[in-house]
């Protein structure tokens, strides 16, 4: 059986990233402000479900399985849970995982 090694993120510093997370979204900073979360909201076509993409540098210290579910707490302390339940797909990526995947950068 393989050895896999897991950090788990400290609930202050999960409890950060919702906060920063809800305040970039009650209160958007101007495109392009150093540090700030970039959040992008997809509508899909046929369905009132969105895609939501946050590009920020502090998910490098994130687990991938971690990050979507910390979108969908702001989300939900942001706005209502009705509107997080909307959400499709809450996925989090650095700038660097942003360009490999193609999701444009500004």
């Amino acid at each position: 059986m393989p050895y896999t090694k897991r950090t788990v993120q400290p609930r202050h510093e999960r409890d950060d990233l919702v906060r920063t997370l809800v305040q970039e979204l009650q209160n958007p900073q101007e495109p392009g402000t150093s540090g700030a979360p970039d959040i992008r909201e997809e509508s899909q076509r046929h369905s009132s479900r969105v895609h939501v993409y946050v590009i920020w540098d502090r998910w490098a210290d994130v687990r991938e399985t971690d990050r979507g579910a910390i979108i969908l707490d702001a989300f939900e302390q942001a706005f209502d849970q009705q509107r997080a339940m909307q959400i499709a797909v809450a996925m989090g990526v650095t700038h660097a995982e942003a360009q490999n995947l193609g999701i444009s950068v500004q």
